[in-house]
């Protein structure tokens, strides 16, 4: 299934984010990237869990998104690389 993704730019106080829903992906249902922070948050298509990967440079990001899999190209270049903690937006701070 051919993947499509839908963005937008929010800027916060003192940051720019940027998030990409991913539509046709069997591994990630939504990306956000927070560029001060380098902090890469995924939602996850067959659990609906959210996780946070930090130190994620700008670049990575890119190559993640512009990717034809995305959610191969996240489990070559984030997975295993770049520490991450699975976070519930209930009560965690993004």
């Amino acid at each position: 299934m051919e993947q499509a993704i839908q963005e937008t730019t929010r800027l916060e106080p003192k940051s720019a984010v940027r998030v990409v829903k991913v539509v046709g992906s069997h591994v990630v249902t939504s990306l956000e990237y927070n560029y001060d922070k380098q902090r890469l948050t995924v939602v996850f298509a067959k659990t609906g869990s959210v996780w946070q990967y930090d130190l994620v440079p700008a670049e990575i990001f890119g190559i993640v998104v512009s990717s034809s899999s995305i959610g191969a190209a996240f489990n070559k270049y984030v997975r295993g690389n770049y520490d991450g903690a699975r976070i519930n937006l209930l009560t965690d701070t993004v």
